[in-house]
């Protein structure tokens, strides 16, 4: 009997599997660093227009709530399918087919899209925007030492991002 997991992608079988990941006594700190433009908002992030997707999650800060991958996870369920195989046009303009800025809620945890400016535009698959999503929640929902979310551009143009960030339940 084969088994196929065409559907699904390593941060989609991690998602079933982070409980028993988490609370491995190995579990790995990730190094943490957080954009300077971040530490004063009183809102979504502000992003440059260069990533760090080496080293995307958040240090505490006042403005910064913990969260977990648990409830980041089910937001990132909420996305539109993975199995839709159509490719989208992603941005805040006109002729963008999927309109952004678009903010995702589960328990503690906020996902964001959006892009780096009005004008931008990109077209993705919603299966590469949850994959990116998934990973950036493996590392700083999951992972690292704070859990307090983070921020990673959604490849291959990089004018998309993905913001992860506790808020109050």
């Amino acid at each position: 009997m084969k088994v196929k997991f065409a559907l699904f992608s390593i941060p989609v079988l991690l998602f079933y599997f982070v409980q028993s990941i988490s609370s491995h006594p190995l579990q790995l700190d990730l190094p943490i660093l957080i954009d300077s433009s971040l530490s004063n908002s009183t809102t979504l992030p502000r992003i440059n227009t260069s990533f760090s997707n080496v080293f995307p999650c958040f240090y505490p800060g006042t403005d910064h709530l913990p969260t977990n991958y648990q409830d980041c996870g089910k937001a990132i369920m909420e996305m539109p399918p993975r199995t839709d195989p159509r490719t989208y046009t992603f941005g805040r303009g006109l002729y963008a087919s999927y309109k952004l800025p678009k903010t995702f809620i589960n328990g503690t945890c906020l996902v964001n899209l959006d892009m780096v400016y009005d004008e931008q535009e990109d077209d993705l698959t919603f299966s590469e925007i949850r994959d990116a999503a998934f990973n950036l929640a493996i590392q700083c929902a999951a992972g690292g030492k704070f859990k307090m979310g983070g921020v990673a551009a959604v490849r291959p143009r990089n004018v998309m991002y993905i913001t992860i960030m506790g808020v109050r339940p």
